[in-house]
């Protein structure tokens, strides 16, 4: 093995052996957020419902992350739509920090597994693209957080408007306001109502107004449409307003915005297909038209 080959393999052990020993022992300490969270007076009621600690490598690598980038102005952790979505923090960082890593080792070690078999590149070029993969890598998981938060969005307004009518049904039946809200989220089995159901359970069980649970899930979770609803049953709770009326308004017109946008993105997918079949018949024609004229020239000739 030549000097080269040594060096680039100590090289890439001593890279992944610091790494280790960093997350390993690091001090796990507290930012400034978390004191200051942890020395509110209200912390139970302000704050949503904890994700349970996830002891996965994942996990503990972004417990370690954490101190040192929950403060930061440049890192944005999407927390609106990790919290749909139910993914922790922690998880969430220690997947960045490893898909980085998964990143920044693959071309350098298989540039190194070349090299011992007499066909490397120069080291130069692993290492820029160790670097652009590291950086793809280290965004992944936004994009992919992104994606499934805005279907988990959708799943839920289209969820809510259903939810919105089995309220109106109760209030309309002479239900209270807050056994409303309880048994129309006990009625469906999907994520969306048993998510409804356990936050609406926990306020029952702190005390807390259902609608005041619902306006804080509406801003966590970025609902405007949840906002709506809590606001129309806080009209219930504080001044007795009869409101099965306005709630079947306002499902039926949740409805009919979900199927406008349904409309809208069935004709803009038409609109996509339109292209590659006009594609299809110019290739067809000059099919057809290229015997043709063979025909013609060689004829002329």
């Amino acid at each position: 093995m030549t000097f080269q080959i040594q060096a680039a393999l100590l090289a890439v052990v001593l890279c992944v052996g610091l790494i280790c020993l960093f997350l390993r022992f690091a001090p796990a300490q507290a930012s400034l957020s978390e004191v200051l969270d942890n020395l509110g007076a209200h912390r139970a009621t302000d704050k949503p419902a904890d994700i349970n600690v996830d002891e996965s490598v994942r996990g503990k690598v972004g417990r370690r992350v954490l101190p040192y980038t929950a403060d930061s102005t440049i890192l944005k952790i999407p927390r609106s739509d990790l919290a749909i979505l139910k993914i922790s923090v922690p998880y969430f960082l220690g997947d960045k920090v490893l898909s980085a890593l998964v990143g920044l080792l693959f071309f350098p070690t298989a540039n190194l597994a070349l090299t011992v078999l007499g066909n490397g590149l120069p080291w130069g070029i692993p290492t820029i693209l160790s670097l652009g993969a590291g950086a793809v890598c280290f965004i992944a998981p936004d994009i992919e957080v992104r994606k499934k938060a805005a279907a988990a969005r959708e799943e839920f307004g289209r969820s809510l408007g259903a939810y919105i009518e089995f309220v109106a049904l109760n209030r309309t039946g002479g239900v209270g306001a807050v056994q409303s809200l309880e048994r129309a989220a006990a009625v469906g089995d999907s994520w969306v109502f048993r998510r409804l159901d356990e936050e609406l359970m926990r306020a029952q069980r702190s005390g807390q107004a259902p609608w005041d649970t619902l306006t804080r899930i509406s801003g966590e979770l970025e609902l405007p449409d949840l906002a709506d609803l809590a606001d129309i049953m806080t009209l219930t709770g504080e001044q007795g307003a009869s409101v099965a009326v306005t709630l079947s308004a306002r499902a039926s017109a949740l409805r009919n915005a979900q199927l406008s946008d349904e409309l809208g993105k069935a004709g803009s997918s038409t609109e996509k297909i339109q292209a590659p079949l006009a594609l299809i018949g110019i290739v067809f024609m000059v099919m057809l038209f290229i015997p043709a004229m063979s025909s013609i020239i060689l004829g002329s000739s």
